[in-house]
């Protein structure tokens, strides 16, 4: 069954835990926390222990040399503090044929 998920992105920590079938949809603020919304799909018994990266890129630096694996974007935040974070997040979604 697919379903959205959401998780809390640490400012650096740069993985997540997730299921095989993970499809990043949105990243945005809740409340003081950047959080990614993704469409999943577990398999039934499917322990979340896939891991996906996710990389902060400030406003100006060089996109290919912070993202050099090529990872689609799928948001910006911006935080209390000012800076602004646009978010690139590892996607190994398999669709369903």
């Amino acid at each position: 069954m697919r379903t959205i998920y959401k998780y809390q992105l640490d400012d650096f920590r740069e993985v997540l835990a997730s299921y095989k079938k993970f499809k990043p949809l949105t990243v945005q603020m809740q409340g003081d926390v950047p959080t990614l919304w993704a469409m999943v799909e577990p398999e039934e018994g499917e322990i979340p222990n896939t891991l996906y990266q996710y990389i902060f890129i400030g406003t100006g630096w060089d996109y290919e040399r912070s993202n050099p694996r090529g990872f689609p974007y799928v948001g910006t935040v911006q935080p209390q503090n000012g800076l602004v974070w646009h978010v690139v997040v590892e996607d190994e979604y398999e669709e369903d044929e």
